[in-house]
């Protein structure tokens, strides 16, 4: 039998002389695993006499042929088997049909689980609707050590030991808790300090040999390779950095901590940020944001580093994009931001502004903060938008004496037209849905205005000709009357040359690299959380992408991370006047300059 041939072993065979031996071999690979397993079953081959009088399972040396057997090439003498904790049925295994609980009443739930149970034997785990939640998913990953005779001595001979399969995805994070040894504990809590990440963590944990210092490396693990206290999976060092960062917090706190770094932040007379704050106002975490009555005055959180304001004042730009994002607090406040574009095209932040209010005022103070924070150099001419009234209203409000003009973003403009084709109350059948988003599409790039009304009065025949008296009213209600917000025709000139940017796909960028860059994809609950991201992250992390840009160099963002790291390690030094921190890759310390 040609076991590395074979369609389920996922890896080599090692092949050992003994089974003394061959156990060795499968501790030192057990241990390499990223999660336990156990035995499954130890027990002799088919050939062996069970019912002879000495025999004992127990020891093999008492096992005999039976007296009609006929030794082959696979004949095996002793076999094991090792699986993965998360092996076995799940209950999705177990309840194929789905079953409506909420539909039906509770005697009718009964009925059915009394069909479930008929033939369900006294031993039998439960199936069907009620069955309990298993931590089990069925991983096929498996560890065989199999003992074959020797055709020529009839003896036991040697040994194959390999793997079939491979794990599942959700084993990684699975629900199964497993209670890990304190040493490894405190370990991995070095490195979290560190500012390591978990593929880091995992890496010397499974490759101590990378750590050249011989104390940081991780505590060794004794004999009994079948413990789960001595394995580290990543929700393990997930819990740890939770744990780390729930102790770095000012308070635990979320209102106490965020009034305590906001009053901090303060002290800093405007050389780092400058804030507006009325009141920290907590509201249900159920309900959307907050509305301004007479005994709550909402929260107002505007942020700009001295970094943004070098960007405001150096960059030549005419437009900017103000775009408001939630899922990155728990209160459901909108974080409001205000990007440019930097001489490479990308995105550059100017500010944020976390507020509690739905409404447009606090845009209004916002844009009030950053005229008197900057002066004349936050002087924008076009304003890009989704179609946003609050948006459209606060910017009216505070330009009312200043020529400043608005355009509607071009994906979220034909966003809204096929959103509204497809919905089943608007009865827009497929051929006409087509044909209505060419007609928008010619509308918003048309150049001349003689084009433009040509088009709307074709666009208009043809609605009235298939009688869509819906469609003409939203044509009308919603687009016609503020045509110069959206049309090519009215798109401005500036003294740089045509606007070029027709979306404002640079702040969906960016709220895209917040949520999955630096919150990791992950909703943050905390506000004081969301301020430290915009304050140190964000800004750094632009910063240097812009420099490297200006120097003609590629942005690295590994080498960012990395220098990043080293930074924080610095400061904390130099704060606690410690020279303990040392890198474990390279053996070096940093120490107080």
């Amino acid at each position: 039998m040609n076991l590395e041939n074979s369609e389920n072993v996922s890896e080599g065979v090692e092949v050992c002389l003994d089974w003394n031996s061959a156990i060795k071999c499968v501790e030192s690979l057990l241990q390499q695993e990223i999660l336990p397993f156990s035995l499954n079953y130890d027990q002799p081959g088919s050939s062996i006499d069970i019912d002879n009088s000495s025999f004992i399972k127990s020891d093999p040396s008492t096992w005999f042929l039976k007296s009609n057997a006929k030794l082959r090439s696979n004949s095996i003498f002793h076999q094991a088997m090792w699986i993965c904790v998360c092996a076995g049925k799940s209950k999705s295994k177990n309840n194929n049909e789905k079953i409506n609980t909420q539909a039906l009443s509770q005697q009718e739930l009964f009925s059915l689980q009394c069909d479930k149970d008929k033939d369900r034997k006294r031993n039998q785990a439960r199936k069907g609707i009620w069955a309990k939640e298993s931590n089990k998913m069925s991983c096929p990953r498996a560890l065989y050590a199999v003992q074959y005779f020797n055709t020529i001595t009839k003896k036991p001979g040697n040994v194959h030991v390999y793997f079939k399969n491979l794990h599942l995805d959700e084993c990684k994070t699975h629900s199964f808790t497993l209670k890990t040894n304190p040493q490894i504990i405190q370990w991995v809590s070095l490195l979290v300090k560190m500012e390591h990440n978990i593929e880091e963590i995992m890496r010397f944990w499974l490759h101590p040999e990378l750590i050249s210092i011989e104390a940081l490396k991780p505590s060794i693990k004794p004999k009994g390779f079948l413990d789960s206290k001595w394995h580290l999976s990543e929700k393990c060092i997930e819990n740890v950095i939770q744990k780390f960062r729930r102790n770095s917090y000012l308070d635990a706190n979320d209102k106490i901590s965020t009034e305590l770094l906001l009053k901090s932040l303060s002290c800093l007379e405007f050389k780092q940020s400058s804030f507006n704050q009325q009141c920290f106002c907590h509201k249900n975490s159920k309900e959307k944001g907050c509305y301004k009555t007479a005994d709550c005055d909402p929260f107002i959180c505007i942020i700009q580093t001295q970094e943004m304001r070098n960007f405001c004042k150096k960059l030549k730009w005419d437009m900017c994009c103000l775009d408001a994002t939630g899922s990155t607090n728990q209160y459901r406040w909108l974080l409001y931001s205000i990007i440019i574009s930097d001489e490479g095209g990308h995105g550059i932040p100017l500010a944020f502004m976390i507020t509690s209010w739905e409404s447009h005022e606090p845009i209004v103070k916002f844009l009030e903060v950053l005229h008197i924070t900057n002066s004349i150099a936050f002087s924008p001419k076009v304003f890009m938008i989704d179609k946003s009234d609050t948006e459209i209203l606060a910017i009216n409000t505070f330009y009312k004496e200043h020529k400043v003009l608005i355009f509607l973003c071009f994906f979220h403009y034909m966003q809204a037209w096929e959103r509204w084709c497809r919905n089943s109350a608007n009865e827009i059948s497929l051929d006409a849905r087509l044909t209505v988003i060419a007609f928008v599409r010619k509308l918003k790039l048309a150049i001349t205005i003689e084009e433009y009304n040509q088009l709307e009065q074709d666009f208009i025949k043809w609605i009235l000709v298939n009688n869509l008296t819906k469609l003409l009213s939203y044509y009308k209600k919603e687009w016609q009357s503020c045509h110069q917000l959206w049309a090519n025709v009215c798109k401005p000139k500036f003294a740089t040359g045509w606007m070029v940017n027709e979306t404002n796909n640079l702040i969906e960028r960016f709220f895209s690299t917040l949520k999955w860059k630096f919150l990791h994809g992950k909703k943050n609950k905390r506000i004081d959380t969301l301020i430290n991201i915009l304050i140190n992250q964000c800004s750094d992390f632009f910063t240097i992408r812009f420099d490297t840009q200006v120097n003609q160099q590629v942005f690295n963002e590994k080498k960012f991370n990395a220098i990043k790291s080293c930074e924080l390690k610095a400061r904390e030094i130099a704060e606690n006047n410690m020279i303990d921190i040392i890198d474990p890759m390279y053996g070096y310390c940093i120490v107080k300059s």
